[in-house]
């Protein structure tokens, strides 16, 4: 797993923060949703998966913070129940 200089995961060698930079969000909430989407990520084996894969995962954590769901727990759960409802 490629990690950045700010301990980033990088998924085939690119940053995967650009995902969340349009979506309406405060900064906090863009970093927790951006921390979560590494975790799921890393806990899928993901971290060098494909651009559709991240995408996944990116849209299941968007799905959820959409609902106003930004207690870290509660995100990465909800993420992972609308991955596995895909």
């Amino acid at each position: 797993m490629a990690v950045d200089g700010h301990g980033h995961v990088m998924t085939n060698k690119m940053p995967a923060r650009h995902i969340f930079q349009d979506a309406p969000f405060s900064e906090e909430q863009l970093d927790l949703m951006f921390t979560v989407f590494e975790q799921v990520i890393r806990d899928l084996g993901l971290s060098q998966g494909t651009e559709a894969s991240r995408d996944l995962v990116a849209n299941a954590v968007l799905k959820c913070a959409e609902r106003d769901i930004f207690d870290p727990f509660e995100l990465r759960k909800c993420a992972y129940e609308v991955l596995l409802s895909s």
